[in-house]
């Protein structure tokens, strides 16, 4: 701690707890390496949620004038306080301090005010989510633009799982995008580095969840995020989620009826995971088999729900959405798949990427935080108490429900009211 006399030199500048004299080298005093929070102006509030608030502001010490970033406050809770910034915060800021690719949101910097619990991540912009393309400007994306997407989203994941991080919350409002047709990947607040050891099971938005994890599993590996990645290709081709459950049951039921029920041959390891035993979902009804279909909530098998696609579309689909999570393809093969390579229409270049205008508060439209905070679309399946506000764009607080949205929680309940 500091404490300094105002009329002596006597008494020294830092004090440890214990209250021993401390000769640190700190000219810039508690802000250390951090940037203050004043060397940035606030120009609009792009989103609020639980855990934290958005801005949009100009870096002022740069000497261009059109330097926007984004200032992602990191929110302590009063529960909190008494233990400093929440180990979920500074592992995502040490995290993304630590990697650096065209795919992965940047952090540029960490800003600090006067008060401990001012402290943001200063981040790259970016002007759109993936999530908000889809359910506010309804853009639908040719064939050559979905796969340049899907190169984007592999190749970050590829790098990811190359320095061993497992990012545990891929999801559409978790992409996004920006003017230069970039996408990125983005809110690392659940991201963990891979070990062997035991791994919470309570990850992934239940829309994105791989039936391991559905299913107790502790002890997942990246192929976990190949599974969303595989959900993130089949939304772009249909323009909807393919598998909106509500519950974690529900979610496993609408994945058999897309998938058929495991056997032991498909996933021979099953029957050892936790919530395996009674789990009368792997008994589809004949009836739905004979169909293809459940007319309660419409689910369809993969091949009926692709078809008319191309043949090695629908084949990276099954390669990537495999039971065993040992079985699936790695971001590395996938990329490497006769549908990127061979298959015509070939990738876009990201140079001839679409764009998109940007409308804010304020802005003719109302703009679409304006927007945003008038309705609830799919990406509010959000977890409960995660520390972070999701990707630093589109996390805006509660709002009615006009139509079934990205809801459910982590701990697979269905949500009363949807968070963005």
């Amino acid at each position: 701690m500091a404490d300094r006399h105002e009329d002596s030199d006597t008494y020294p500048r830092w004090l440890s707890i214990t209250g021993e004299s401390l000769d640190l080298d700190l000219p810039n005093g508690l802000l250390g390496k951090c940037r203050s929070i004043d060397d940035y102006k606030k120009l609009n509030h792009l989103g609020e949620g639980t855990y934290g608030v958005v801005y949009r502001a100009h870096d002022l010490t740069t000497t261009s004038p059109h330097t926007v970033v984004a200032l992602k406050q990191m929110r302590l809770l009063d529960r909190d306080r008494s233990n400093g910034m929440p180990i979920t915060s500074i592992r995502e800021i040490a995290l993304l301090r630590s990697i650096r690719h065209p795919n992965i949101i940047s952090v540029l910097d960490v800003a600090v005010g006067k008060d401990m619990a001012d402290v943001y991540m200063v981040m790259e912009y970016a002007e759109q989510d993936m999530a908000h393309l889809l359910d506010d400007l309804r853009v639908k994306f040719t064939l050559s633009e979905v796969k340049n997407l899907t190169k984007q989203l592999l190749e970050g994941v590829e790098y990811i799982h190359r320095n061993n991080i497992i990012h545990r919350d891929i999801k559409m409002s978790n992409l996004l995008y920006n003017s230069k047709g970039q996408l990125k990947l983005a809110d690392f607040g659940m991201a963990r580095h891979f070990s062997h050891r035991p791994l919470t099971p309570d990850v992934v938005t239940v829309w994105y969840r791989p039936p391991e994890i559905l299913l107790g599993c502790v002890r997942y590996t990246k192929s976990a995020d190949m599974w969303s990645c595989g959900l993130i290709l089949g939304e772009l081709l249909l323009l909807v989620p393919l598998l909106p459950g509500e519950t974690e049951l529900e979610q496993l039921s609408l994945i058999v009826k897309f998938l058929n029920p495991p056997t032991d041959e498909i996933w021979p390891k099953m029957r050892l995971l936790p919530k395996f035993s009674g789990q009368v979902l792997f008994r589809k009804p004949a009836e739905e088999r004979d169909s293809g279909s459940d007319s309660k909530n419409g689910s369809i098998s993969l091949e009926k729900r692709f078809w008319g696609h191309t043949v090695e579309t629908v084949n990276l689909l099954k390669d990537i959405l495999q039971w065993d999570p040992e079985r699936r393809l790695t971001a590395k093969k996938a990329l490497d798949h006769r549908w990127f390579r061979s298959e015509d229409p070939k990738a876009k270049d990201t140079l001839m990427m679409p764009t998109f205008p940007e409308l804010r508060r304020g802005q003719g439209g109302g703009g679409v935080a304006a927007s945003m905070a008038e309705k609830v679309t799919r990406r509010g399946a959000e977890q409960a108490g995660k520390a972070g506000v999701g990707p630093y764009l589109f996390d805006f607080g509660e709002g009615p429900v006009e139509r079934k949205g990205r809801h459910g929680d982590h701990g697979g309940r269905a949500a009363k009211k949807l968070r963005h």
